[in-house]
């Protein structure tokens, strides 16, 4: 199969062969230089840490996750689509019976906009999403399920589909207006696969996908070896940021994947949990980077273009 081409304009600046990126903090010049702006940023904000772990959503419990597992029956993209929108409505239904407010989070609310955004596909995801957004009982749980906009799967031709600010005050674009590189890191879902330096992959769909295919990340179904994927790098506090600096391997789990690295991945316990199986693949993909375009100088995410050799 030919090489996946996609313009560097396609997701905006590229990283070059030996370049080192970091996520979260900025660019890396060097380690001292790193350590330097985390310590700054600590005497300047002591309680920005513990203000944004308790303002991070919650991740979910697994019982969403298992129960969309346990049909396992979702081997196309199809298949997943009508099992996540049988999930949705049934939170729908369960948050009202709940007496649930408008634009808070439900019971079940986390695990589901988890499954969502790392089982469907953008193309799905946004077709899914306006199909119950047009429902006027669904308005009230668009936060609770989506999270906040902008949304990574809308595009500024979608700005008619709903007001902003409606579902997130402050908000004023359902979507973006530029192409971003990647998902932003709560709107990532949760990785297919995991390196051993805790970053998470998600795998694309090919380019001239069709809802009869396999999921993306069922690589031996697919029969393709030319991927393309996002790639997270986990948050950490800035102490855990100062010890993993000590070390060359704590730097790379700091940093995104450079093109030319070989990289071993294993399915995450979460994508154990929604395919309903016990244990990973014996055969373990074997990723060579190609190509990574971060979503910004600061961002966790960004669009990688590989091949599994």
């Amino acid at each position: 199969m030919a090489a996946v081409a996609i313009p560097p304009s396609l997701f905006g600046p590229e990283l070059a062969v030996g370049e080192l990126v970091g996520t979260d903090l900025g660019h890396v010049v060097d380690p001292a230089t790193l350590q330097a702006e985390i310590e700054a940023d600590v005497l300047a904000n002591p309680s920005r840490e513990r203000q944004s772990r308790r303002s991070r959503p919650n991740s979910g419990t697994n019982q969403g996750i298992i129960g969309v597992g346990r049909t396992n029956t979702s081997r196309t993209v199809a298949d997943a689509v009508e099992s996540m929108r049988t999930l949705m409505l049934q939170q729908i239904q369960s948050a009202g019976e709940q007496g649930t407010k408008p634009n808070e989070v439900a019971e079940g609310d986390s695990a589901v906009r988890v499954v969502f955004y790392t089982v469907l596909p953008y193309a799905q995801q946004r077709s899914l999403f306006l199909e119950i957004a047009q429902n006027p009982r669904a308005w009230p749980r668009l936060r609770g399920l989506f999270g906040a906009p902008p949304y990574q799967f809308l595009g500024a031709e979608d700005a008619w589909a709903l007001r902003a600010a409606g579902i997130a005050r402050g908000r004023t674009h359902m979507g973006y207006e530029d192409k971003q590189a990647a998902a932003n890191y709560s709107q990532f879902g949760s990785g297919h696969y995991a390196d051993i330096y805790e970053r998470e992959y998600r795998v694309l769909p090919r380019l001239n996908a069709d809802v009869t295919d396999p999921l993306p990340w069922m690589l031996q179904e697919l029969g393709t070896s030319d991927l393309r994927l996002e790639v997270r790098v986990k948050k950490r506090d800035r102490k855990r940021k100062l010890e993993l600096l000590k070390d060359k391997d704590g730097r790379v789990m700091l940093t995104f994947p450079r093109p030319g690295d070989h990289i071993q991945l294993t399915e995450t316990p979460r994508m154990l949990s929604i395919q309903n199986k016990r244990a990973v693949d014996a055969a373990k993909p074997l990723l060579k980077v190609k190509r990574v375009f971060p979503r910004g100088d600061h961002a966790a995410t960004a669009a990688v273009l590989g091949t599994v050799i």
